[in-house]
């Protein structure tokens, strides 16, 4: 079952992508894309969330988790993909665990500290 969310940037134009599919039993996987569509690199990005049940990771790839359970924050890796160039994107996913039926998107996102909009 997929959960697709997008979300709009205030302060620098973004769009993003999150979808969820759920692999059975009470785990799932998410994937998602931060677009800049922009003129300007958004550097150091950190995108933070709430997750609206029970969900939490277990797995990040492309990406640093650095706060866990229901309230998030993803920030880019060490080493690579720091900066979103002008219309330019990013991507990271991640493994989780979730009681039965609460694994919905999260409602709302924080792209470096400004809320995102649902678009």
């Amino acid at each position: 079952k997929r959960h697709p969310h997008h979300v709009a940037h205030g302060r620098h134009p973004m769009r993003g992508h999150l979808s969820a599919v759920r692999l059975g039993g009470p785990t799932f996987n998410a994937d998602v894309t931060i677009h800049n569509t922009g003129t300007t690199a958004v550097d150091r990005w950190e995108l933070s969330f709430h997750f609206p049940g029970d969900q939490a990771i277990t797995q990040i790839w492309n990406a640093t988790r650095t706060r866990d359970g229901r309230s998030v924050t993803v920030t880019h890796p060490t080493d690579y993909n720091t900066s979103i160039a002008p219309r330019s994107s990013v991507n990271f996913g991640f493994s989780g665990t979730s009681q039965t039926g609460t694994n919905g998107a999260p409602a709302t996102f924080t792209l470096n500290g400004t809320a995102c909009t649902s678009a």
